[in-house]
């Protein structure tokens, strides 16, 4: 199963199972060294993508939550998001 398609982008790059877990992990290594850690919140700034879909999956085995944020919002949009939701860290 890890070699079957499971996303295919807005480019038509497709992705296995394999890499998505690959990925997941990586970016779980991420978080982790951002000081992440169970419970807290992470504020994901991004566009629809295989990364972000990554730090989701990536939040999910720390035990964390996902604050997710367009990245077409302001500065000033992005600091009141912020600061409501208090976020351990931002990717």
């Amino acid at each position: 199963m890890p070699d079957r398609e499971v996303i295919v982008d807005h480019d038509g790059l497709t992705y296995t199972f394999g890499e998505l877990k690959a990925a997941s992990l990586k970016a779980a290594d991420c978080l982790v060294a951002m000081g992440v850690r169970n419970g807290d919140r992470i504020m994901l700034v991004a566009e629809n993508s295989f990364s972000a879909i990554s730090f989701v999956l990536a939040s999910s085995r720390l035990d964390c939550w996902i604050v997710p944020v367009n990245a077409r919002m302001s500065a000033h949009e992005l600091d009141r998001v912020r600061a409501h939701a208090m976020p351990s860290a931002a990717v």
